[in-house]
């Protein structure tokens, strides 16, 4: 979306909010992913922001094709919350969240700030104007990364 547009995502639990914005264009993208990834073939083509390690580079090429240039976006993630924390080892949550950070070090990136893990969900609002990013639970204040 392009500036004065917000772009926003409710209730992540687990799941990621990848979030890149270009000042130049003040074009914005965001991708709420459910997973790291897609198991035993079961990736859909058509739906690459479901997964951590395809939304990244699928954001990127819808930037791109907008004007953006991709080496001059900010990265924020968001989300990645470990929802049942008595469910074992290697939560989904953290698992997303690696994924998200591994395609963005793909695009020679790094999140410019982030709000992941914990074990409570969040909401976000990504400002295409300004590049802010807003960031609330019902636990605590609403924040600006």
């Amino acid at each position: 979306a392009r500036a004065p547009a917000v772009l926003g995502a409710r209730g992540l639990g687990s799941c990621v909010a990848v979030c890149l914005w270009d000042p130049r264009t003040a074009l914005g993208a965001m991708a709420h992913c459910m997973l790291p990834g897609p198991s035993a073939g079961l990736g859909d083509p058509a739906r690459p922001a479901k997964f951590c390690d395809q939304a990244v580079a699928a954001l990127a090429r819808e930037l791109e094709a907008g004007g953006a240039r991709i080496r001059d976006c900010r990265a924020y993630l968001v989300g990645g919350a470990r929802m049942f924390p008595g469910l074992g080892p290697s939560p989904v949550g953290e698992r997303n969240v690696e994924a998200a950070r591994a395609g963005l070090r793909a695009l020679g990136l790094a999140a410019l700030a982030e709000d992941c893990g914990g074990n409570s969900g969040r909401s976000l609002d990504l400002d295409c104007l300004e590049g802010t990013l807003r960031v609330w639970s019902a636990f605590g204040p609403a924040r600006t990364l």
